[in-house]
């Protein structure tokens, strides 16, 4: 019996295992994180093979305009799914020109929409001339120490933002001249606005405005050089938008009016060539270089005070952080240790008030 109630006291004991039968409905969120991976896969390649389509398309319409002008012209090469870049050389005026095509983010989803929910600018396709000034006259060497820059009205802000010689209004002004209204020109002196922009190049902006996004000439110039470091060139920048129409294989006969691709692809090209040979030659009047002696000596000034500036506000910065890090030491101490180490804080901070009160009447 005992044997008995032993083996019944066993089976009783033993966990019986059940299965919950599921519905569909309980497995929504891996289906929907399964579906969400499968469509970015998805939109990843046909993102993608559309930025390469984009590039593929501007090379083929403009590749002869790049022949005319230079005398090696390199391979268009894919840099990443938005980015292509080419390198061409033997030009009179500059020691090469790097071309590089930004596509937007198609191949990313993710800032896809974010671009379509938060920025207020979305991604553009875009095509940028970076034209490199070299040693002698023959590569642009004798191109004067000017700023100028032509730029849609929405983009002063950052294209002020990432150039630190136009970042002052004050020295690099805003100047009344006969472009269309989307378009601005910048320059720290009248003259260079007035000969840089001669009637043939005013009335070629206007034409092409929708497509310009921003032509920059600097002595500072930065630009992605090598390994993509950013270096401070004499050199010369043009940035155009493509066209929405510009898409797979786009014949020339289905596009009307201003909305000619090749035409329009090639004539921006040309401005942006001619640009370089313009700001190449172009000579300042000696009264002109004296305004531009003191506009450079009042950048320095202003540089300096910036400099200045960030160092004092760093320096406060870190002087904060220790009296945090040493107020926190104290509440660890007792009574006795804290009252020293107060009085001794209190004795540094006066001495360097003294200090700092001796330096200003130095200065």
């Amino acid at each position: 019996e005992g044997a008995g109630g032993g083996k019944g006291g066993g089976k009783q004991g033993r966990a019986r295992l059940t299965f919950e039968r599921k519905e569909l409905k309980d497995y929504v969120p891996e289906i929907a994180a399964l579906a969400f991976l499968v469509l970015y896969v998805a939109n990843y390649f046909y993102g993608d093979s559309r930025n390469r389509a984009i590039a593929g398309e501007w090379m083929r319409y403009c590749e002869g305009v790049l022949h005319d002008n230079f005398a090696l012209v390199g391979k268009l090469e894919k840099e990443s799914a938005c980015e292509y870049r080419m390198y061409c050389s033997g030009r009179l005026n500059c020691e090469g020109v790097v071309v590089i095509i930004h596509t937007a983010p198609r191949h990313d989803l993710a800032r896809m929409l974010f671009n379509m929910v938060a920025s207020s600018q979305p991604r553009e396709d875009t095509v940028t001339f970076e034209a490199v000034m070299g040693g002698s006259p023959q590569t642009g060497g004798g191109m004067e120490s000017f700023n100028f820059a032509v730029c849609a009205k929405q983009d002063e802000g950052a294209l002020r933002s990432e150039n630190e010689s136009l970042e002052s209004k004050v020295l690099v002004k805003k100047w009344v001249t006969k472009l269309n209204d989307p378009l601005v020109c910048l320059s720290e002196e009248e003259e260079v606005s007035r000969e840089l922009l001669p009637s043939d190049a005013v009335q070629a902006l206007n034409t092409y405005s929708p497509y310009v996004k921003q032509l920059l000439a600097s002595p500072h110039l930065q630009m992605g050089l090598g390994s993509d470091k950013l270096q401070k060139k004499k050199g010369f920048r043009a940035v155009f938008r493509l066209s929405p129409k510009l898409r797979f294989g786009m014949a020339a006969k289905h596009l009307q009016g201003k909305e000619r691709q090749p035409e329009n692809l090639q004539n921006v090209c040309k401005v942006a060539f001619k640009y370089i040979d313009v700001c190449a030659s172009y000579r300042m009047s000696n009264s002109a270089k004296e305004r531009m002696r003191k506009v450079e000596a009042q950048a320095e000034m202003i540089a300096f005070q910036k400099t200045r500036r960030e160092r004092e506000e760093k320096a406060q910065t870190r002087k904060e952080e220790r009296v945090k890090r040493e107020k926190a030491a104290m509440e660890n101490m007792t009574p006795e240790q804290a009252a020293k180490a107060e009085e001794k804080l209190l004795r540094k901070q006066r001495k360097e008030q003294v200090q700092g009160k001796m330096k200003i009447k130095q200065k």
